[in-house]
């Protein structure tokens, strides 16, 4: 067991855990091992206060080691950008990696199994094929090319790319931003040939587009990793990643309108940072009384504003 932190009349001690002098009376609060629960569950000495599953003390003597690996398996993948040819798979460079924290001591190989969620993996390989279902029977290029025929006899660069981002945002929800791309694209560019507007900008709004997966937790591995992970619902997604994107597709809009300005874009994104950078510094000087008071009445409004709705 270690040692986490000090409580002695009910006030914690902020010095380091090793000068401490006990004495009696003092309250400590341990971080025990797996096996800790089994011996002392009936003990009156101590009080469970809560159990993490597959919990292990911390290896802080391999922790640059670990960090080190991780670093070097990430450099080799952002050399590629600068050589002509491969240096290693990203998929051989993770095997790799793990082999190595493991043979090193940073983790057991128990540790590296547990780590493996088959939930996730074969919710990641039943994307792939819906998406390729999509793909085959055709339904995918038909919703693309309908959502788009919407819009296409609104003239205008920033019409048309703000809709091959919308239906291109949408399909990648349900397919592989790949797929979502190399669907979208085509249809993109008859629409861009029709109206003279330049390849790169249809590539543009689709490449930002199949980036965007908010609103579905089977839109990219990603997603699916951590609705696994957090046991988070499927309405969460939607109603966190709807927002979202609402605000990507103001942004990319924006982005396309000013185009020809593209330093209207740096100084609008260069003055929301620092009001945003500005107003947090000023708030985190406001007295702390006030800034009580203010977080007290916007929690009640808050709470009242719900309980109205479900009302």
């Amino acid at each position: 067991a270690a040692i986490v932190a000090v409580h002695r009349k009910g006030e914690r001690l902020c010095c380091k855990i090793g000068d401490i002098v006990l004495a009696q009376g003092d309250v400590l609060l341990l971080d025990t091992g797996a096996h800790f629960l089994t011996h002392h569950a009936e003990s009156k000495a101590f009080a469970l206060v809560s159990e993490v599953a597959n919990s292990a003390p911390l290896k802080t003597s391999r922790m640059w080691l670990a960090l080190g690996l991780g670093v070097a398996m990430v450099s080799t993948q952002i050399l590629e950008s600068f050589l002509d040819r491969p240096l290693i798979n990203l998929w051989t460079a993770a095997i790799l990696t793990g082999s190595l924290m493991m043979a090193t001591g940073c983790m057991s190989g128990a540790q590296a199994r547990g780590c493996m969620d088959w939930t996730v993996f074969i919710c990641i390989g039943a994307a792939f094929g819906v998406g390729r279902a999509m793909e085959l029977t055709g339904m995918a290029d038909k919703l693309g090319s309908a959502f788009v025929g919407i819009v296409k006899s609104v003239s205008g660069r920033t019409a048309i790319c703000s809709a091959l981002y919308i239906a291109t945002a949408l399909l990648t929800e349900i397919l592989s931003n790949n797929a979502a791309a190399a669907l979208m694209y085509p249809v993109g560019a008859a629409a861009g040939d029709a109206l003279g507007i330049s390849p790169p900008w249809i590539s543009f709004a689709i490449m930002f587009g199949s980036s965007s997966a908010f609103m579905s937790p089977f839109g990219y591995q990603c997603n699916l990793m951590v609705y696994a992970a957090g046991n988070y619902k499927t309405m969460q997604f939607v109603k966190f990643g709807c927002l979202m994107q609402v605000w990507m597709w103001i942004g990319v809009t924006l982005i396309f309108y000013f185009a020809d300005t593209w330093y209207v874009m740096w100084i609008i994104s260069g003055v929301l940072v620092a009001a945003t950078l500005g107003g947090a510094w000023a708030w985190g000087r406001v007295p702390t009384p006030v800034r009580t008071r203010v977080e007290t009445g916007l929690a009640r409004a808050l709470g009242a504003l719900c309980f109205w709705r479900r009302g």
